[in-house]
């Protein structure tokens, strides 16, 4: 089934809903458009992204974002889904019953981080029937892939096995020596030894009969500090041997992320068989990709939604000047863009922006750019949402780029609640990454171009959008006017500004509640369906909420600070979570009450579980309504009456 006709059940103008959620233009061309790309390689795809926002989505779910990410030039695309297969082939050739292979692997929602080698077996209860699905819909996305003549890009075999794995004395198998994130890592079956060819020639035999042929396989041995006492250049031979072996000519993949990959193991490497993502192109200052990458070939890589996070904002200006400096270089073996958001579906701008460095010859004027966009976007001129879109790029997509960080600020209104809150999450920005009020500017304008664009979904989809995160901002002024209250021990004032703050987050659920991608009811509701009885439905539902809330038991989610990581203002989660912990915190420390003692991350990790083991649905909804044109003119509101609480202070 195509995407027109997919769409054309939903009641909704084709156009138009294409337009809302992958960017494309909502005007047709009266004649083919044909261009050269400059860049070879455009690959799309995190490791995470499946687990963050697909886990269980359909093959109808997949066709809708090929078609966006086709739309846009991609012509690489990264899908782990259906490789549990290879490896439970993999596990029962060698010993292992079905079950066992089982209970190693984790829920779709947590399984990118086993295929990583950071943990297995959590949370655990994959079945056959998940499994048979699972392998079926990664063959069909594959062929559809093939279809569009887009390479399909699957997890390769770097070594990942049970610790248990092998000969019974373990002498090819090597545990690594600290943990990821307070998980216990699985072992990695040595890529030297013979057992490792034999297992490898068993994995990819497995994909090409479940998945199909597959010619780019992704491993990145070692991921985020993994530590070993094998040889890492032969490792890399071994892996590459295997590889070559079972599919000639194929290329291997390899995320550069933190000290990965390693310059001896790019040493090691036939360059010509070998691409870099590069997922760090925008996070430092000083990077020398030609010494740091050995002569492979590399893509320019972005990651600007952590947790697919719903935060607006990227780093355009920075891709726009570093792309070409680093065509530049001599002898540059720039050769491509990488896309990898962990959370994809979000800010269609910087997707559209960052798809257009491998079409374009030379620097854009970003503001002339983000005029023809809202154009193009929109069907026509709107001085007011171009004038909108224009303060929005100026701030939160022209993030600086010397602060380690690749993405905007996060919600604090999804975060464990305390008084110096910084963050949701711990692995994002403390502060703010951009000028609030110079943002807040660009709601009245989209408010004002309503009048013009407010039935044009695309539209709507962006006013939500911009007035959800302008909400969102206030937290990181009022949290620091609220703690200043409970210090002062002034009853009255605190009681005014958290009444402000519950007030926003009330906003917030019904502002994110106008629009399909911001329910969790839907997202829950993605996984009860792929479930095949009431326990399994329970489970896979459980799998989601905990991906978006604690993320793992106790320590992973606090001393390992994987709480909170996916941050997002969602209609449900805003309102049944992140509301009743603040409203418990406030009351809990109201300056009228004898100090209480302090609440520990524990507790609200505690706290926290009875929401992950829940199915209420109450206040969580699957379908979206409201207003999204009065509920951004009462965001106005809200953000004027703020500023004033906020500025009466200051004057008094």
């Amino acid at each position: 089934m195509g995407l027109r006709s997919v769409l054309a059940k939903t009641g909704e103008p084709f156009d138009e809903i294409l337009s809302a959620v992958s960017g494309i233009g909502p005007i047709a061309p009266e004649s083919p458009i044909v261009a050269r790309a400059r860049l070879q390689h455009r690959f799309y795809g995190n490791d995470t992204e499946d687990s963050y926002v697909g886990a269980y989505r359909t093959f109808e779910d997949w066709e809708r974002l090929i078609d966006g990410l086709v739309a846009r030039g991609f012509n690489e695309i990264f899908v782990p889904v259906g490789i549990e297969g290879a490896y439970v082939d993999l596990l029962t050739r060698f010993g292992y019953s079905r079950d066992e292979a089982l209970d190693w692997i984790p829920l779709p929602s947590h399984q990118p981080w086993w295929l990583l080698q950071n943990m297995s077996s959590y949370p655990g209860g994959m079945s056959e029937e998940l499994l048979a699905k699972r392998v079926q819909l990664g063959r069909r996305i594959i062929a559809r892939l093939r279809e569009l003549g887009v390479e399909p890009v699957v997890p390769g075999f770097g070594g990942v096995v049970p610790r248990d794995f092998g000969t019974p004395d373990g002498a090819f198998v090597d545990v690594p020596g600290n943990d990821w994130q307070g998980f216990d890592r699985p072992a990695w079956l040595d890529p030297r030894s013979t057992l490792f060819a034999e297992a490898a020639s068993v994995f990819y035999g497995a994909v090409d009969r479940l998945l199909g042929p597959v010619d780019m396989f992704k491993i990145d041995p070692l991921h985020e500090g993994g530590t070993t006492t094998i040889d890492i250049a032969e490792a890399g031979r071994g892996i590459e041997r295997a590889m070559q072996r079972a599919r000639p000519g194929a290329t291997w993949v390899l995320l550069a992320w933190q000290d990965n990959p390693r310059r001896e193991l790019l040493d090691a490497l036939d360059p010509r068989r070998v691409l870099v993502v590069d997922g760090v192109s925008d996070r430092h200052l000083a990077l020398d990709r030609e010494e740091d990458f050995r002569g492979v070939d590399y893509a320019f890589g972005a990651i600007w939604n952590f947790g697919g996070d719903t935060a607006l904002g990227a780093q355009l200006a920075t891709w726009n000047d570093r792309v070409e400096e680093w065509l530049k270089v001599p002898s540059s073996r720039l050769r491509g863009i990488a896309a990898l958001p962990e959370g994809g579906l979000n800010n269609p701008l910087a997707m559209d922006f960052f798809a257009s460095l491998a079409w374009r010859d030379g620097r854009v004027d970003v503001d002339d750019w983000v005029r023809q966009w809202t154009i193009a976007r929109y069907g026509r001129a709107v001085p007011a949402a171009v004038s909108a879109w224009q303060r929005i790029v100026a701030t939160a997509y022209s993030l600086p780029d010397d602060n380690d960080f690749s993405e905007p600020h996060d919600s604090l209104f999804a975060a464990w609640p305390s008084f110096s809150a910084s963050t949701s999450s711990l692995f994002s920005p403390r502060t703010a990454t951009y000028d609030l009020s110079a943002f807040a500017e660009a709601l009245p304008l989209m408010s004002d171009a309503a009048g013009d664009l407010g039935r044009h979904r695309a539209f709507r989809f962006d006013l939500a959008d911009v007035a959800r995160q302008t909400v969102t901002n206030t937290a990181r002024q009022l949290l620091p006017a609220i703690a200043d209250a409970y210090g002062a021990c002034d009853g009255v004032r605190y009681d005014e500004l958290t009444r402000m703050w519950i007030q926003g987050m009330e906003l917030l659920d019904a502002i994110a509640g106008t629009e399909p991608l911001w329910l969790l009811g839907r997202f829950l509701d993605e996984a009860r369906a792929a479930g095949s009885d009431p326990e399994e439905r329970d489970r896979l539902e459980r799998s989601q909420r905990l991906i978006l809330s604690t993320w793992g038991p106790l320590v992973p989610a606090t001393t390992g600070a994987l709480s909170n990581y996916a941050g997002r203002d969602w209609q449900g989660l805003m309102g049944t979570l992140y509301l009743p912990r603040w409203r418990e915190f406030f009351t809990w420390n109201h300056p009228d009450r004898p100090r209480a003692r302090e609440i520990t991350d524990a507790d609200w990790w505690h706290r926290d579980q009875d929401w992950v083991d829940s199915t209420d649905r109450a206040g969580i909804r699957s379908e979206p309504s409201g207003d999204i044109v009065a509920l951004a003119g009462r965001a106005s509101v809200f953000i004027e009456r703020v500023q004033g609480a906020l500025s009466q202070r200051v004057t008094g």
